[in-house]
Order: C-alpha cells, then sequence, then structure tokens
C-alpha cells in the first residue's frame, strides 16, 4: 500500500476507471467516504482489485445490501436499472471507506458472488437473496436465511405491502412454515451437504452424531438455533439457523417517520438501546444536515459509554457463570444493577431508553446523577480489579480458553468481524477514533488489542475496554459544556414536555412534527450511513431519503449478523463443552442478528 493509503473520491474513481468502467458518484452525506458506481460484469473483478490493490487497500467487507428503486421519483431513464447492490468496504490500515454501487437491470437479476474474495460475504449475499429475490451466480449455499425455506415473496421490494400477502394465515394453519420439522430441517442440511475427510475414511466409520443446540438451551443466548456435527465429542460442523426473531425492521423503517424511528431502533439490542439509538440518530442528523448542541453531544457520550460498560458486564457475567466462577459473575451482575440504578437517576430508564432526541437529548443530566456516576466509575475499577484476581489470574480460566476459538488478523477481516472480536485477533479499528462521530474527537482513549483471537483476548479486550469506556465518561463530565443539550428549533425537534402544556405555538409545532405527512422532511436523493462503535462492534442505519418524512429505504447493519456467521469457523475442531464459553464470547444477540 501507498504511503498516504487508499485515495478517495475523484481519484480513487480515476484510478478504478483506468481498469475498469467506474463512474464517480456524489452522495453528499459520508463525509470522507468515497462514491463509486460500476457495472454488474465488471463488479468481482473490481471488488478483488480494491482488495488487493496497494493503493486501494479496501481489505474488509463491511455490509452489502440492496436499494429497490421501483417507487423512486425522479430518476432518468439512464437510471433505470431498479435494483442496486451497495457494497461498503473499509481499510483497516488507512481507515477509508469506500461505497461501491452496482446497478442490476431487470425484474429477476443476477450478480456475481463475491464469496471467493471474502466468506463473509455468504450471509449478506444470503440475506439479500432472501429479502430481495437477487440471485448471485455461484453463491455455494444460496437460500432463504431468515425466512422460511418456502416462503414466497421477497419481503423488501417496493411491491410487497408492509402487511404481507396472506403469508401470516398460511403460517398459522402451518401449510408454508418449513422450520416446523425441527431437527429434520437441519440434519437434511448436513445429510446433503457430506463432509470432506482426509485419508477417504467415511462418516459411517466416525461414528458422526447430530446434536442440535436449540432455543432453550441454558448456555445459549436468546433466540439462537444451530446444530452441530460431532465425532468424539469434537465438533465437525456447525449449521446456524437464524430467523426465529425476525422483525422486519428495515421494512417498518420505511413506514415510520424519522422521529418514529427512534424509539425503534432503541429495540435493536436489548443489552444497548441507547448505542444502537444513537447509532439512527446520528444518521438522520447526517441526512438532515442538523448539527448537535455540544452539550447534547457530551451527553450522549456519558450515556453511550455508560451503556457500552453496562453491555460489557452483562457479558462479563455471562462468561464468567459459562466458567464456573460463580463469585466473579456475581459481581459483574452486581455492578451491573447498580448501573441500572444510576441510569435510570440520569435518563428514568434502566437502560436510557427514551432519553435520545434527534438533535440532542431529551433534557439535562441532572448533576446529582452525574456526581454518582463519578463514584461509581471508581467501585467499577475496584470490582473490575477483583474480578482479574477471581478469573484472570485463575490458572483453570487460562487453561480453559487460552487457544481456543482463536483466528488470525486475516481471518477476522475475511470473515467481516468487528468491534472486541476483530481487535481481540490484533487489528486496532475502532469508529470512535477511525470515525470520530458525535464529539468523540475530543476524548482521549486507547484502542485495546489482542494477539491471538480466541476467547482470552476476546475477554482482556472487553475488560480493559471496561476502563477505557469510564475514562471517556470522566472526561465527558469534567468537560461538560454550557448551553443547551438539544436543538432549539421546534420545527427540527420536539418542544419540552413543559412548553407543549404551556405554550401554543410549541403545542402546534409538537403535532406538526408527529402528524402524518408533516415532520422532519430530507432532502429527495440523499445517502447517508454513519458507521458507530456499538458495544458488539459496527453498528449502523444506512438511511435513503425521497424528500418525504419517512425514509425509502432503511439498512441496519449490526455486529451479531457477522459474528454468527463466523461461529462455525470458531467452533471447528474443538470440544462440545467449549462451545458455549466460545458462543458467550461472540456476545451474539439473536435481535441484531434477525432483525
Amino acid at each position: 500500500m501507498g504511503s498516504d493509503g487508499p485515495m478517495t473520491g475523484v481519484d480513487l474513481g480515476v484510478h478504478l476507471g483506468s481498469r475498469f468502467d467506474a463512474i464517480v458518484c456524489e452522495t453528499g452525506g459520508e463525509e470522507g467516504v468515497a462514491s463509486l458506481q460500476i457495472t454488474s460484469e465488471q463488479a468481482i473483478a473490481a471488488l478483488d482489485f480494491l482488495r488487493l490493490d496497494r493503493d486501494s487497500g479496501f481489505d474488509l467487507l463491511v455490509d452489502l445490501t440492496a436499494v429497490d428503486f421501483l417507487q423512486a421519483e425522479g430518476r432518468s431513464d439512464a437510471e433505470a436499472a431498479r435494483f442496486h447492490l451497495i457494497y461498503q468496504l473499509y481499510s483497516t490500515s488507512s481507515r477509508k471507506r469506500l461505497r461501491l454501487a452496482v446497478p442490476l437491470i431487470g425484474d429477476a437479476p443476477e450478480a456475481d458472488t463475491a464469496t471467493d474474495i471474502w466468506p463473509a460475504a455468504g450471509w449478506f449475499e444470503r440475506e439479500v437473496h432472501d429479502l430481495f429475490g437477487i440471485r448471485f451466480r455461484g453463491h455455494p449455499d444460496l437460500g432463504r436465511l431468515l425466512l422460511p425455506g418456502d416462503f414466497l415473496h421477497w419481503p423488501l421490494r417496493k411491491d410487497y405491502p408492509l402487511q404481507g400477502l396472506g403469508e401470516r394465515e398460511l403460517l398459522s394453519r402451518g401449510v408454508a412454515d418449513g422450520r416446523d420439522s425441527g431437527p429434520a430441517e437441519l440434519a437434511a442440511w448436513f445429510a446433503t451437504h457430506p463432509l470432506g475427510r482426509e485419508g477417504g475414511v467415511e462418516e459411517e466409520e466416525a461414528q458422526v452424531a447430530f446434536w442440535e443446540w436449540g432455543l432453550q438451551h441454558p448456555g445459549g443466548r436468546g433466540d439462537l438455533r444451530f446444530a452441530l456435527e460431532l465425532e468424539g465429542g469434537r465438533v465437525l460442523r456447525a449449521r446456524p439457523d437464524p430467523g426465529y426473531l425476525h422483525a422486519g425492521l428495515e421494512k417498518l423503517g420505511e413506514h415510520r417517520s424519522f422521529l418514529q424511528l427512534v424509539p425503534i431502533a432503541e429495540r435493536l439490542n436489548p443489552f444497548s438501546p441507547f448505542c444502537c439509538g444513537l447509532a439512527f440518530a446520528l444518521t438522520a442528523e447526517a441526512l438532515l444536515q442538523l448539527e448537535v448542541p455540544r452539550k447534547g453531544q457530551h451527553s450522549r457520550i456519558v450515556l453511550a459509554e455508560l451503556t457500552r460498560i453496562g453491555a460489557h458486564l452483562a457479558w462479563l457475567a455471562e462468561q464468567a457463570r459459562t466458567a464456573g466462577a460463580e463469585g466473579a459473575s456475581l459481581r459483574a451482575a452486581g455492578l451491573r444493577e447498580q448501573l441500572g440504578e444510576l441510569l435510570s437517576a440520569l435518563t428514568g430508564s434502566r437502560t436510557g431508553a427514551g432519553f435520545l432526541r434527534i438533535g440532542g437529548v431529551r433534557g439535562e443530566l441532572p448533576p446529582a446523577g452525574l456526581e454518582g456516576v463519578t463514584v461509581f466509575l471508581t467501585e467499577l475499577r475496584h470490582g473490575i480489579d477483583a474480578i482479574h484476581l477471581a478469573l484472570t489470574d485463575s490458572s483453570i480460566w487460562r487453561e480453559r480458553v487460552r487457544g481456543v476459538g482463536g483466528m488470525t488478523a486475516a481471518g477476522a477481516i475475511a470473515w467481516g468481524a468487528s468491534g472486541p472480536v476483530l481487535r481481540g485477533a490484533g487489528v486496532a479499528c475502532d469508529a470512535r477514533r477511525d470515525a470520530p462521530y458525535g464529539g468523540y474527537e475530543e476524548f482521549d482513549f486507547e484502542v485495546v488489542v489482542g494477539t491471538s483471537g480466541d476467547v482470552y483476548d476476546r475477554y482482556l479486550v472487553r475488560m480493559e475496554e471496561l476502563m477505557q469506556s469510564g475514562r471517556i465518561v470522566s472526561q465527558a463530565i469534567e468537560g461538560m459544556p454550557e448551553g443547551a443539550c438539544v436543538l432549539e428549533d421546534a420545527r427540527l425537534s420536539p418542544p419540552v414536555k413543559e412548553k407543549v402544556q404551556t405554550d401554543m405555538e410549541s403545542l402546534i409545532h409538537h403535532f406538526e412534527l408527529w402528524m402524518d405527512g408533516h415532520g422532519l422532511r430530507p432532502p429527495a436523493g440523499g445517502e447517508v450511513c454513519v458507521p458507530t462503535e456499538a458495544p458488539g462492534g459496527e453498528c449502523s442505519f444506512r438511511l435513503f431519503s425521497d424528500g418525504t418524512g419517512k425514509p425509502y429505504r432503511m439498512r441496519v447493519r449490526t455486529p451479531s449478523f457477522a459474528h454468527f456467521q463466523l461461529f462455525p469457523q470458531l467452533v471447528k475442531g474443538i470440544r462440545l463443552a467449549d462451545v458455549g464459553t466460545v458462543l458467550e464470547s461472540l456476545n451474539i444477540v439473536a435481535s441484531e442478528v434477525d432483525r
């Protein structure tokens, strides 16, 4: 890679255009992100070139989704392609991003698979096929991912109504629900995908066993289901089976206003609702070109980092429990309970949900609550020190998790990992530092990395991130600026409750913001994605605007989706007893997987 890192903008377009038919596009909302368009015939060659070329170096596939422009207004004949594939790429060395659009013609479009370039493309392409009906030629296992195998339609197409096309009635009668077959469905997949063996050993000779990790398994996290193929107590293969908590969030996003979508986004992850809501609010603000007051930014950072601490403590309690370290688990759970009470005093909610607004936060953080945060951070440091003594320094714990579920930095990048999972493999990527958002550029903290990418490294990374989050919170409280904590323009953000109850103009603005056909209206043709660093990894919303008060398309990228796809690679060859430990180390949340 060149000394100046990957090129961006027009230079990158010229560089790629000298080899392919690339077109430079302007999105108008993603600062510092190059945006290119290329034909479907040349897309795979261009993606491989962008990954390997020393002057490009976009080695990580962050996201892959699609947009249906069937109902988009103001598109010329030259833009007649109904579907666009959107590839979001990232360079782990230069920390640059690239958006690559690939137009697809017709109502039954096809594209070539990118799984030979990035294995992470496997589930992204299956999801696009599942929800848009776009086929990927050469995909090794293209089939329904989030929906039943015999589902008849493509829900994210614009001609598919929000209420569906009668599938609910069919499912209620058991006519179309292919998932009701239980273990037989996953067993059939193993039977039809023989396992290649060294030395010509037949599966019957090896005494292969099939074992399902069901929705109610005590070692599971939420509604996660997968099956394992075992030999002698060791895992030969794992087959995740997502889709049991499918909420249709992206379809719902096309039918709700920007203000209504803030609390919906907060429901994405029950362990970190404020961080999920913040990811949406930042993207909506970029689309609307709104600037949040500095006090609002600092207040958001306090709550986001406290949420990160709470999510990490919840993970730590479960990780310690799976290791049999009940003392450390109870200590972590106690700290999280204390944090819940503190957040309730700050925001009125134990998770911080409901306090976020587009344009800032609902109100000032009370001084007494901020003093309580300072006291809590001191207790957090003492608690983490005690957990280190009980768990980190335990030879039993180290022997059990070192070398288990490990992966190289190159493997983590190829599979699209992010957050502590990627940093545990030695890749120092953190959106708060690499692409600062919401005021993070003002704060001093360290990006913690591991070396071997195993369960132990992921544990150590999160333990140190607890301390780094506390460090950020302390800086935010000490440097809390004066002024407003939300945009004081009633046409852009809801007026405070007291004014709504006493001032007629505020009441009118309140109704205008929430009434159907009114509210916030970003310019037509806008497209924005603001990557954020959630506790589990990169969380982002990609919003497309058509000039109305609702997104034309809303894409949600979550870390758990990529990490659940990665899970089979980490458990291959390990003992059955260690499967739960590896699963816990990834901190997968079912609601993030299914969305």
